[in-house]
């Protein structure tokens, strides 16, 4: 079993953020292709990203919520399945539904596109580094759920150190790490990218 230390987590993060952004670009690049191919975009609607967050206390509290507890959740419940990178399901699909948008958009309208990409980058990168945290730590814990079922069939079993020493491992990362950054990404969105999304739309469009 890996190291469980805080530096371990955050090592594997950053390989998964690697890989969330090529992600992210690669199908980007996709449906900007399939965008191009599209005659009619009469039925494609107006992206605005002040449209999609409340402002203030209530909006604050939402998204961080919705980040902190209720996507983690269910990422959680599906990485206690012992199948490998199955928790990965609910950030895949953040992924491709965002870079759905922004690939259609850039095709659909150019200038809109950029002031929609440059629009999310306050808050949108560091949102796409707490999933990678999140999927750090979801690795940590799917893998010695895994390592202790094959256990139970070995007559020389593999080393594996107390479950209550992974979940105390895992809880002070998301306490240490993700939830203080989950939060400064919840108060960027609310009041730093609407201000910067209309400022760019102004001078962009």
């Amino acid at each position: 079993m890996e190291n469980l230390k805080l530096t371990s987590f955050i090592k594997r993060a950053n390989k998964f953020l690697i890989f969330n952004i090529i992600l992210s670009v690669l199908l980007g690049v996709i449906f900007f292709i399939i965008g191009m191919n599209i005659n009619d975009f009469s039925d494609y609607p107006n992206l605005n990203l002040n449209n999609k967050v409340d402002s203030g206390l209530n909006g604050l509290i939402e998204i961080f919520c919705n980040n902190a507890f209720i996507m983690p959740l269910t990422s959680l419940i599906i990485a206690l399945i012992p199948i490998p990178y199955l928790y990965l399901i609910p950030t895949i699909s953040t992924i491709f539904s965002l870079s759905m948008a922004i690939g259609i958009q850039f095709a659909y309208k150019f200038n809109e596109g950029i002031v929609l990409l440059l629009g999310i980058l306050p808050h949108g990168l560091l949102e796409i580094y707490i999933m990678s945290v999140l999927l750090s730590l979801l690795f940590a814990l799917n893998k010695y759920i895994r390592n202790s079922l094959v256990n139970l069939f070995k007559k020389n079993k593999t080393y594996l150190p107390k479950f209550l020493n992974v979940i105390t491992s895992i809880c002070k990362c998301y306490l240490l790490v993700m939830l203080p950054l989950t939060f400064i990404c919840a108060l960027i969105e609310v009041f730093i990218t609407p201000n910067w999304y209309l400022f760019l739309k102004n001078i962009l469009i």
